[in-house]
This record gives C-alpha cells, structure tokens and sequence, in this order.
C-alpha cells in the first residue's frame, strides 16, 4: 500500500477505519466470492490489531434516514446488514 507500508516501515503506527476487513464486510454482503477476496487481498499488509465495532441496526437506520436521500445502493446493504446480524444471533 502507497501509503500504509512506507508509513510502517519509518516505525509509524498506522490507524485505519477502512481496510481489509471493511472490504470483506461490504463485499460479500453484496455477493463477491469470499474466496476471489482472499485472493485479491493477498499481498496487502494485515494489521497486528483489527476491531470490530458493532453497531445496532436501528442507529444504522436512523443514520440514513437522516439522510436526504437514501441510494438503492445503501438500502441493499442495509438490508444484507440486517439479515447478517439476524442470522448470527442465537
């Protein structure tokens, strides 16, 4: 990564919102293979450290409907999200 890597290797620490495992959460809720994203991701540097931080997805809901206007884009993600965290729950 252009910026990442040269950063690590001047003994920086790097914090991210967006990486890897961000690509992996939007991208199979959107269909893409798991496997053709570990295939792609394969040469990116992995964090020491990655955190999960969940929100519920009621607070999500009312983020975008705060929102002007609401992509069909957004709304499908929304939905994957919701349907993910149902199927998760004991």
């Amino acid at each position: 990564m252009e910026v990442i890597d040269p950063a690590l290797e001047r003994g920086a620490v790097v914090i991210s919102d967006r990486y890897v495992l961000a690509t992996f959460a939007v991208f199979t809720h959107r269909g893409v293979d798991p496997d053709f994203l570990i295939e792609i991701n394969g040469e990116v540097t992995h964090p020491d450290f990655a955190f999960y931080l969940e929100v519920p997805t009621e607070a999500l809901l009312q983020r975008l409907r705060a929102m002007a206007t609401v992509s069909s884009t957004k709304k499908s993600l929304l939905n994957a999200l919701t349907r993910s965290r149902r199927d998760r729950r004991p």
